[in-house]
């Protein structure tokens, strides 16, 4: 199914599900900005709601049975006040928002939101660190590395764009929509390998082919430059 009508599809079985609740609707991520790929790529939605319980959960809960199918992620569940008492503590999640997402139903959330960021670098250097202790923790777990980790290594690789576009924005450097240019010019401005990036991109893509030993090659260079880009995030 087309991303357009999975999107209405999206919509109209949230509205059925939680009814004069629901406020506003939005999408955001690869999905707003055209950098969406149907078999790689989640469908992210954010639902602004009057109020957020333990019914609301479960009602949406059911929704999501239909969609996941349509790789839907689970959505968002927000009110606008948690928005608006938030911005200090998730400035890379509202800035990747604010930026790369469209509005499905309601009022913009997001149009005229003032973003604190006082604590950007802090967060963008807890995210890449995080995620590298994260990363080798779920290398550990996994019980086969030549079938588990290239996909081990596309999910951490995904999961670190918000805090590549956050390093860039650090360096007064504006960043580019679409994850390949991103790599790009994130590996200009912090002296990263390049040829890595590539590499994970076609990894991505399906059309870079690797037995366990090239993985655990690449998952050790991967490793190795993440950890540079955050002690370069902690000097800045």
């Amino acid at each position: 199914m087309e991303l357009k009508k999975i999107l209405a599809q999206a919509q109209q079985t949230l509205s059925r599900a939680v009814g004069d609740n629901l406020e506003a609707l939005l999408v955001y991520g690869s999905a707003a900005v055209g950098d969406y790929d149907p078999k790689t790529s989640d469908l992210n939605l954010l639902a602004i709601l009057k109020t957020v319980d333990m019914k609301t959960l479960d009602l949406v809960r059911k929704f999501m049975k239909s969609l996941a199918k349509f790789r839907v992620a689970a959505p968002l569940l927000m009110t606008r006040e948690h928005i608006r008492t938030s911005t200090d503590v998730f400035p890379i999640e509202f800035l990747e928002i604010k930026e790369k997402h469209r509005m499905l139903l309601g009022e913009d959330p997001f149009a005229e939101l003032d973003i604190n960021t006082r604590n950007l670098r802090h967060e963008c250097e807890h995210e890449l660190k995080g995620r590298l202790i994260r990363l080798r923790q779920s290398y550990l777990e996994i019980r086969d590395p030549g079938r588990d980790l290239k996909t081990l290594l596309v999910s951490a690789h995904n999961a670190n764009f918000p805090a590549f576009r956050t390093a860039l924005r650090l360096k007064q450097v504006s960043p580019p929509v679409k994850k390949e240019a991103v790599t790009a010019v994130l590996a200009d401005n912090f002296a990263l390998d390049q040829e890595l990036f590539i590499k994970m991109k076609l990894l991505r893509m399906g059309e870079l082919k690797l037995a366990q030993p090239g993985l655990c090659s690449l998952m050790e260079k991967y490793l190795i430059e993440v950890a540079k880009l955050a002690q370069a995030v902690d000097s800045l």
